[in-house]
């Protein structure tokens, strides 16, 4: 799969199509350099660049396809915005996302609709659940694919996910 994750901090809670950064050659969050990503003070959103899937690999359904553990700067945090994008799209159905934090074996899904990618590159149109929001220091974040196209799977599955205090 070639799964990676990054942490950028920026001033706008919400990310954009324009926000998806490029990290095929990154090897850490020092070296993602793109405009206004490259704040790190404290009290604004961080956004999490998940990458499940490459560009050239088929997205295939499961659970804890790209995750993190959240570290003590971001205690308190509430997820805010889910964006997730693929290289190429799939043809036929849907692509189904969902956002799970697991703690202590215990896994709740953070979203109450999930994000339904069909016939486009980049959607955000999945539905925060607000009772279930917020992380603290030590919970696992995850991407679980739970469906895929059913006639051609896209490729590549990018997910950006955004916290805010």
């Amino acid at each position: 799969m070639g799964a990676k994750s990054y942490f950028v901090r920026t001033a706008n809670s919400v990310p954009t199509a324009n926000d998806r950064v490029s990290w095929a050659n990154a090897e850490d969050t020092n070296q993602i350099q793109s405009g206004r990503i490259t704040d790190f003070k404290a009290g604004l959103g961080v956004d999490v660049f998940l990458q499940a899937f490459t560009a050239a690999t088929a997205v295939t359904t499961g659970d804890k396809a790209v995750g993190f553990t959240v570290p003590a700067s971001m205690n308190g945090y509430n997820l805010t915005a889910v964006l997730c994008a693929v290289d190429d799209k799939g043809v036929t159905a849907t692509t189904d996302i969902t956002i799970v934090n697991e703690t202590g074996g215990a896994a709740v899904d953070m979203l109450s609709t999930p994000v339904t990618i069909g016939d486009e590159f980049f959607v955000a149109d999945g539905v925060i659940d607000a009772a279930r929001d917020d992380i603290v220091t030590g919970d696992n974040i995850y991407v679980n694919v739970d469906a895929v196209h059913s006639g051609t799977a896209p490729n590549g599955l990018f997910v950006t996910l955004t916290f805010s205090l």
